[in-house]
């Protein structure tokens, strides 16, 4: 005689196909993958989101540009847009750790890692460049002092300013108010030619301010050093990974523009 609960599967016994702590039977009424154990690929499996309370199919639940598993390693509220990783909207890469950082004293040519430089932003909030990995999008880097006429016009051209020597970069300038590109600038010294302090990146920010552009600070030249700048205002590229795609030249310090251009298609 065959039994009751073997004509009703799912019932009790449904199981868990894909061992990621979800029945099957809940996986199919909440819209999750019974065969994926991470059905949003955010990095964390569908029973861990239903524990921590977020949606497993949706890598961001409340839409605040954040993903759950971000949101699960700061401690913020998955289902609230107005609790944030961070602030000031930076990118959170929640993977930063599995990249393999060479450290800062090591040399970052093309083909090479960066190092994770750890400092802090025009706001003075503790900020990590590995954060700007993990996006799926290249990332420019441009190194700059106060004192610097033409890193100055970089900036200026990148709040708005139009007719500049940049100008044949304004699709790339688009590019970074859309969202397509990453920008950060890196300030290594005030007006005085004194390494930068936080007083610095403020005055910078308020001079030249886009919301898309963290301005962080070279402590003791550590960045500057390790990628071997060639002049103010000098540029890199640098993928996801925080591999190092293009690099400032002696003959040309923003060739890793005309490289973004490209990679971009403008």
């Amino acid at each position: 005689m065959i039994s009751a609960l073997a004509i009703l599967p799912g019932c009790l016994f449904s199981g868990d196909d894909d061992d990621d702590g979800l029945s099957n039977a809940k996986e199919r009424r909440i819209g999750s993958d019974p065969n994926n154990p991470d059905s949003d690929e955010d990095g964390m499996l569908d029973g861990e989101e239903d524990d921590f309370g977020s949606d497993p199919t949706l890598r961001d639940t409340d839409g605040d540009g954040y993903s759950d598993f971000s949101e699960f390693q700061e401690n913020t509220d998955p289902n609230d847009d107005t609790s944030v990783v961070f602030e000031s909207g930076w990118p959170h890469n929640p993977f930063k750790d599995d990249i393999a950082d060479p450290g800062m004293g090591a040399s970052a040519r093309v083909g090479d890692l960066v190092g994770n430089l750890t400092t802090e932003d025009q706001f003075g909030n503790p900020t990590e460049l590995y954060n700007w990995g993990g996006q799926g999008k290249y990332i420019l880097v441009d190194v700059s002092a106060e004192w610097c006429g033409p890193c100055r016009e970089m900036s200026s051209w990148l709040s708005g300013d139009n007719g500049t020597y940049y100008s044949d970069y304004d699709g790339l300038r688009d590019a970074v108010n859309n969202g397509d590109i990453l920008w950060v600038t890196v300030l290594s010294e005030n007006n005085a030619g004194n390494p930068a302090v936080l007083r610095t990146l403020e005055n910078w920010d308020g001079s030249y301010p886009n919301e898309n552009i963290a301005v962080i600070r070279d402590d003791n030249y550590q960045f500057l050093q390790q990628v071997g700048l060639s002049a103010y205002p000098s540029v890199y590229l640098l993928d996801e990974n925080m591999e190092v795609v293009e690099r400032a030249r002696s003959v040309n310090n923003i060739k890793a523009m005309d490289e973004a251009m490209d990679l971009l298609g403008l």
